[in-house]
């Protein structure tokens, strides 16, 4: 622990039983700006420490790792925290903060250019920072490796840094021994009657026209995406406040499918329920174009029931199409609020 002495208002590191780790003394260590609990100051095993304006390294023998460095130069920064490997720090600048950071393991120093920085998507030692709402990605050296193209398009790229939450929202008509015990929640989306379209025929099917650019959510880039059946008999679903278990998916840098929209969890029993889709019958969404520093396949994955009765759900699998997105698309959700106390979801 970091103990100070008020005369000369000074820190010093002390072991378990009080005594003096050793005999350097600091001016600042990083957690106390971000009111850091005792037990996680050297959670991963060092702390950026200051002496006379410069910032070190230290382990827990008090003794440092990486020497000190004046970071500053002639700024004059308003606040420190330490993420993991890196020291952050911001300069107010009248209209708003600036942020940046450093690792003194690799000699990297940064300055306070940034309008934002989050150490929570760090992938493969890629930094996701923002410039005047402009997406970057910087390499361990601070230097730009993918930066977010200005458009001037009338739709926008849709470019996330985080998860999506489910979309899919969809209902049929009312059937007693569907509904059980919720579905309060009401969709416009109704199905369809297969007509006119193109549709293969006797099948359950995903199909996304990725060939056409559609407005999604009013001004960003999406596609066109439909859920059909032209087989002979119902396909049921469980749904959630008239939201299917659909989701995008996409390939990681090692082949492998994971999710970059997700599901959130209702603790409400009326969220929970159930709809159909009638024979020859489609459903009709908008998912987002995807565009980010990856290009990678993209699918759709669907939950369904070949009878309503059925505990366990099948999978059900659109085509690969082309796509890209970014790394922290993979696991990181963002944060997300309740509106009110008729919102059932913290995630």
């Amino acid at each position: 622990a970091f103990v100070e002495n008020k005369k000369f208002d000074r820190f010093r590191l002390i072991d378990t039983n009080g005594n003096y780790v050793s005999t350097h003394e600091f001016d600042q260590y990083a957690p106390t700006f971000n009111d850091e609990p005792g037990e996680s100051f050297f959670e991963n095993g060092e702390v950026y420490v200051s002496v006379d304006d410069a910032w070190g390294i230290i382990n827990r023998d008090g003794t440092f790792t990486a020497p000190l460095t004046d970071i500053s130069g002639d700024a004059d920064y308003d606040s420190f925290q330490q993420v993991g490997e890196y020291l952050m720090y911001y300069d107010d600048a009248g209209e708003g903060y600036l942020y940046g950071f450093c690792n003194l393991k690799t000699n990297v120093i940064v300055p306070p250019i940034y309008t934002a920085i989050n150490f929570d998507t760090l992938h493969n030692e890629l930094i996701h920072v923002e410039l005047n709402d402009t997406m970057i990605y910087l390499n361990q050296k601070g230097a730009t490796v993918w930066k977010e193209n200005s458009s001037t398009e009338e739709l926008k790229p849709f470019n996330i840094f985080a998860m999506n939450r489910g979309y899919f929202y969809a209902s049929s008509p009312s059937v007693a021994e569907l509904n059980g015990f919720g579905g309060w929640a009401t969709s416009e989306n109704q199905f369809q009657k297969a007509k006119k379209q193109s549709f293969p025929k006797n099948k359950f099917g995903i199909s996304v026209t990725t060939e056409t650019i559609v407005p999604y959510n009013e001004k960003y880039k999406g596609h066109q995406l439909y859920v059909y059946n032209t087989t002979k008999d119902s396909i049921f679903f469980n749904a959630q406040d008239s939201r299917l278990y659909m989701n995008i998916q996409a390939k990681d840098e090692d082949g492998t499918w994971k999710d970059i929209e997700y599901i959130p969890s209702s603790w409400c029993g009326n969220s929970y329920h159930n709809v159909f889709l009638a024979k020859n019958s489609f459903w009709e969404f908008t998912i987002p174009k995807y565009e980010g520093a990856i290009a990678t396949k993209l699918r759709v994955k669907l939950l369904y029931k070949s009878d309503h009765k059925d505990k366990e759900s099948q999978v059900l699998y659109s085509e690969e199409f082309d796509g890209s997105i970014n790394p922290a698309q993979f696991w990181y959700k963002g944060n997300y609020i309740p509106s009110g106390m008729m919102d059932p979801y913290y995630d």
